[in-house]
């Protein structure tokens, strides 16, 4: 079984000019220089010449036509056509087979080739004189002509007209994924003026778009070749008599300018762009053909590269279509995606599927599995327009989730990978690509990331010696500051290593890193835990697993803390009491095993603040009041065994008597709470105070009363001024109000910020705190 690593940049998020001349320069190198060996390519969708990594299938996926050529080129094919000149050109697939369309105006003849697996003519159009063609998602033709009113649509039974727009002449045409027809027409005249852009929807109506501005002026003069996505039509405009133009984008709700590129780089000579296309990654390459460049910009105009095509030996590029998802070229696809199995909810890999697969790809998940999936389930579809006979969908936790069904993060990577790769085989797929998973969007080191996908792929293969798997492929995307750490991190996991494989089980002694810093954070994820120093039942000179494989009996002993620590206490609950009261008792409970899932909660936080830094303090957190008042009556004797990384704090918990024991065994349950008030403001969790005025209110009010001082980690804070009752779960960090199931990237916490009330501090999972201390006291 072969593995490929294969890397694929995309456009940067944030232009980096250093990172951009430095690839700049690469390419220009790749395309001057012998390509013998498959290290020494660079893999970019957005160039002219490329070679997949797949050794076995030599994949054309980028094409261009040149001014007064007939020839055209791949890797390892070349294609002498009849037409004196190329002037158009269009890519279709379908399956495993890809077809070249090249239209000649001089010739009225449009070809239609296969070139792949085996080069030969299939289709002629004869006496038209195309200007512009679109290939539709069955991989049939759209075209226009010059000076004609009709467009025209061929399938591999001949050509028919699809529809007239006389008196008006049609010109760029472009037909999208979801089925709409974007056509640019003109009124008859030698200048072609009052040029305007209409829809033509699925179901076949006809809809005027845009020909003017907000101020009743024209938006463009002649619109020639056309593209959209889900918010924007992009087009080039251009004088017909002289070709000199711009590309325009613009907003297909309300028709408004979002930006123009006229290529005046060098102020020297007129931009004359002749055609455009644009990429899976959001980017477009521009043909100059006057110039002799090809442009890269950005979704929002920016140029992120321009090539001159004389030093690679090509003169005059008049026409460029690419096909940029050759990595995709796979009996199985996997992608993750979030677990309403929505693709487009986020940007990415999800939605970038369904924009080549169509939106039959979605309707086939919600009809399969309306309840979409659990973290590390494997949902399976067909692969549709997509190169390949299916995709595997999976949902995966994010790097600093919390365990589900026992498992972290990471080992549920493991056991998803591991999983696709049983089901690719169980149904005789021969090969496989994944993408570089859980290092983007859930945020997992790319060195861990890599060690658990390799690991994953190098125990099924020793295991599974029968498997059908012949390839798989490892895709990274790249445009990102981080994609050379992950491409660092797969080669460096798929290397072999040498020396004596018992030596790395000597663990060396290792100094704590300095406090406040992501090695201090990593160090403290990583570390063994032991009960606190002060504790006197579980000693910390054993490690908490230690001495929950060896307590024997009840887990949960009540100790009598020291006098300085009982003094701190004390002196923060009565001054946030606001009344007079006799303290009969303070005791201290010591849990060891209610206290390991708050260490393991603690520690998923530092997990997350190694990977984000620390935690925003409550103090500076957008919204917040401030610390919590108990903290500033605190001394260090209990302050300094806090973690303010993320945001630990100790806060009250009123209580009835009845309940102290039950809660001192088990912990906190937030289904009391909701049993015991009908009316939570900030929905289903646990509920604490910054004043024991507050959880005065929750305690039995007469004799004597109980109340929690509890250790609470609050991680990433959310405050609000309102009431969010229907709350089961922390709001996501993407703005979504309530609970989200679409965004991994949840807080840990929430904070009632009521105007003109006393504040209250919520969480939802009750590992979050810890009942640490019972104060039980009197009031006259």
């Amino acid at each position: 079984m072969k593995m490929f690593i294969d890397n694929t940049l995309q456009e940067p998020d944030d232009v980096n000019i250093d990172y951009l001349h430095r690839e700049t320069d690469k390419i220009m190198k790749w395309l001057s220089t012998e390509r013998s060996s498959l290290s020494e390519q660079i893999n970019l969708p957005m160039l002219p010449i490329f070679e997949s990594t797949n050794l076995n299938k030599k994949v054309v996926s980028k094409m261009f036509g040149f001014q007064n050529s007939s020839l055209f080129i791949t890797f390892d094919k070349s294609l002498l056509s009849s037409l004196s000149s190329i002037t158009r050109v269009k890519i279709s697939k379908y399956s495993e087979t890809i077809y070249l369309w090249m239209g000649c105006n001089a010739d009225q003849k449009i070809e239609k080739y296969c070139i792949l697996p085996d080069v030969k003519l299939e289709q002629e159009i004869s006496e038209k004189k195309v200007y512009d063609m679109s290939i539709t998602s069955s991989g049939d033709l759209l075209f226009t002509c010059s000076n004609d009113t009709c467009l025209y649509k061929t399938t591999k039974d001949g050509t028919s007209k699809l529809r007239s727009f006389a008196p008006l002449f049609p010109m760029a045409v472009n037909v999208n994924l979801e089925g709409e027809i974007h056509i640019s027409l003109y009124e008859h005249g030698a200048n072609k003026r009052h040029s305007r852009i209409v829809t033509i929807d699925s179901r076949d109506r006809k809809e005027i778009t845009h020909y003017e501005n907000g101020h009743n002026k024209e938006c463009f003069v002649c619109v020639t070749r056309i593209a959209d996505d889900s918010d924007s039509i992009y087009f080039v405009d251009a004088l017909p008599e002289t070709l000199e133009g711009r590309i325009v984008a613009i907003s297909k709700t309300d028709g408004k300018l979002k930006w123009a590129f006229d290529g005046q780089l060098e102020k020297r000579y007129p931009f004359t762009p002749s055609d455009f296309v644009k990429t899976q990654a959001d980017s477009f390459i521009v043909a100059d053909i006057w110039n002799n460049h090809l442009y890269i910009l950005g979704k929002n105009g920016a140029v992120f590269q321009m090539i001159d095509t004389t030093k690679i030996g090509l003169t005059r590029p008049c026409c460029v279509d690419i096909d940029d998802t050759d990595l995709l070229w796979a009996d199985v696809i996997v992608c993750t995606c979030s677990s309403n199995l929505k693709l487009c909810s986020r940007p990415g890999l999800p939605k970038n599927l369904v924009e080549v697969a169509g939106s039959v790809i979605q309707s086939e998940l919600d009809r399969r599995y309306p309840n979409g999936m659990k973290v590390g389930d494997l949902v399976v579809t067909n692969g549709y327009n997509l190169k390949c006979r299916k995709v595997y969908f999976g949902c995966l936790s994010p790097f600093f989730g919390e365990k589900k069904e026992d498992q972290l993060p990471e080992q549920v990577l493991y056991s998803f990978v591991y999983k696709c790769l049983a089901s690719a085989s169980k149904h005789g797929c021969k090969s496989l690509t994944f993408p570089a998973l859980g290092t983007g969007y859930l945020k997992f080191p790319p060195d861990l990331a890599a060690s658990k996908v390799i690991q994953a792929i190098k125990d099924f293969h020793n295991k599974e010696q029968q498997t059908s798997l012949r390839e798989v492929k490892i895709v990274i995307f790249g445009g990102t500051n981080d994609w050379a750490k992950i491409e660092k991190a797969y080669i460096k996991s798929c290397t072999p290593q040498s020396g004596n494989p018992n030596e790395g089980h000597k663990q060396p002694l290792q100094t704590v890193p300095p406090k406040g810093t992501r090695a201090y954070f990593k160090y403290k994820y990583l570390e063994e835990p032991k009960p606190p120093s002060y504790w006197t039942h579980f000693k910390n000179s054993k490690t908490i697993k230690e001495w929950n494989t060896t307590a024997k009996g009840n887990t949960a002993v009540r100790k009598q803390p020291g006098l300085n620590i009982s003094k701190a206490i004390s002196s923060a609950f009565t001054k946030t009491l606001r009344t007079q009261c006799t303290i009969v008792s303070i005791e201290r409970i010591e849990n060891i095993s209610l206290y390991e899932n708050y260490v393991h909660e603690c520690q998923r936080m530092f997990r997350k603040a190694s990977i984000n830094g620390a935690c925003i303090p409550l103090a500076r957190t957008k919204g917040s009041r401030g610390e919590a008042a108990c903290m500033k009556h605190i001394d260090d004797d209990i302050k300094k065994y806090l973690h303010p990384e993320i945001n630990e704090v100790y806060l009250f918990h009123g209580t009835k008597r009845n309940l102290v024991d039950i809660i001192g065994q088990q912990g906190f349950d937030d289904r009391l709470a909701k049993m015991n008030f009908g009316r939570l403001r900030l929905g289903n969790g646990v509920y604490s105070a910054e004043e024991s005025y507050v959880s005065k209110g929750y305690t039995d009010g007469n004799d004597q009363c109980k109340m929690f001082l509890m250790r609470v980690c609050l991680g990433d804070v959310y405050t609000t001024p309102q009431n969010i009752e229907k709350l089961t779960r922390p709001p996501c960090k993407s703005g979504c109000i309530g609970v989200c199931t679409d965004h991994p990237d949840l807080f840990d916490s929430v904070v009632g910020e009521w105007p003109g009330m006393c504040r209250e501090f919520t969480v939802y999972d009750r590992a979050k705190c810890y009942p640490e201390y019972i104060i039980t006291y009197t009031i006259p």
